[in-house]
């Protein structure tokens, strides 16, 4: 038994259309080709079907009874055809699916707001999970498949993840007001060895820093280590601690003017903020959406100076 199939269904288009016009010639010129090539793509078709589709007369062409049965599938065909079309122009402006963004609880209070309410307004069928965690965790997570992307402040130990730089931001000492009082306008590292301290684990890149600072300036550093959220560490600072951190670690406190951002300058301590992704998963259209709100965010603030920093080439066009 003879049939059309998939490799047929480009003649199915020229056949809705000399049944609509119900002429070869006008057919043709529709299509933008000769006569006998419609004659020919026609013949093809009756010879798939193993039928005659069309009665020939004086005023043009009319389908035969099983031409009309051919006509209504493939008109069927071409609206479905219409449909994914238009499905997959759609997803590609918006795509969907889940995208999952690790970031460490300095970086949450400035960017992970905008950051929703932008892939809300821009992309809306995109499911986003925020999750908050340590950078040294956040890199396991990505490499894993837990996370799609992490922002981070050191650059990544694995090959099959890739980092782009998105600014360098200066730390500062974070007391509170009465603290502050009590010191100069700009802090050395001496400064910060007369204070009691908050920080993370050791395993943390900002306490790698700072002790290393304090040893090569021959001092000890007097530090309470906190393994957990940001906030933890912001609420111990009001309790008369210090802490090195960037002003966007502490924007809330900040703002409200209940914690004090001192420069630190001898020596002046800065970190780079990296976003990470799996370099497996770059050809992704999906990912490759996310990426781009994402610098696209993170650039709007820095440019708005709602998280202050020196931005890197990422952030020049973020969307080009």
């Amino acid at each position: 038994m003879s049939m059309v199939d998939f490799r047929d269904i480009h003649l199915l288009g020229d056949f809705i259309v000399v049944c609509r016009t119900r002429s070869i010639s006008a057919a043709a010129r529709e299509l933008n080709t000769v006569q006998s090539a419609v004659t020919q793509r026609i013949h093809r078709l009756e010879q798939a079907c193993d039928t005659q589709l069309l009665t020939r007369h004086s005023r043009g062409v009319s389908p035969t009874g099983q031409g009309k049965v051919l006509l209504q599938f493939s008109e069927k065909i071409e609206s479905l055809l219409y449909e994914a079309n238009q499905e997959m122009h759609d997803w590609l402006s918006s795509p969907s699916g889940k995208v999952t963004i690790g970031m460490p609880p300095s970086i949450t209070p400035v960017l992970a707001t905008p950051l929703i309410e932008n892939f809300t307004s821009e992309l809306p069928n995109i499911d986003l999970s925020v999750t908050e965690a340590m950078s040294g965790y956040l890199e396991g997570w990505l490499e894993n498949g837990d996370t799609d992307f992490s922002i981070v402040f050191q650059r990544p130990r694995k090959a099959g993840i890739h980092a782009t730089p998105l600014l360098d931001e200066d730390l500062f000492l974070i007391v509170t007001p009465d603290l502050a009082a009590g010191l100069p306008s700009t802090v050395s590292i001496q400064d910060i060895a007369q204070l009691p301290l908050v920080a993370p684990s050791r395993m943390h890149s900002t306490r790698h820093m700072l002790e290393s600072a304090a040893s090569e300036a021959g001092l000890e550093l007097h530090v309470l280590s906190i393994d957990a959220g940001n906030l933890l560490i912001r609420q111990s600072i009001i309790r008369k601690m210090g802490m090195v951190l960037s002003r966007a670690a502490a924007a809330p406190e900040l703002e409200a003017g209940s914690l004090v951002a001192i420069p630190i300058t001898k020596p002046k301590f800065t970190r780079t903020a990296y976003l990470l992704e799996r370099r497996e998963a770059s050809g992704s259209h999906l990912i490759n959406v996310a990426r781009l709100q994402i610098l696209s965010t993170v650039s709007m603030l820095v440019k708005q100076r709602i998280w202050k920093g020196r931005p890197r080439s990422a952030l020049s066009d973020p969307i080009g």
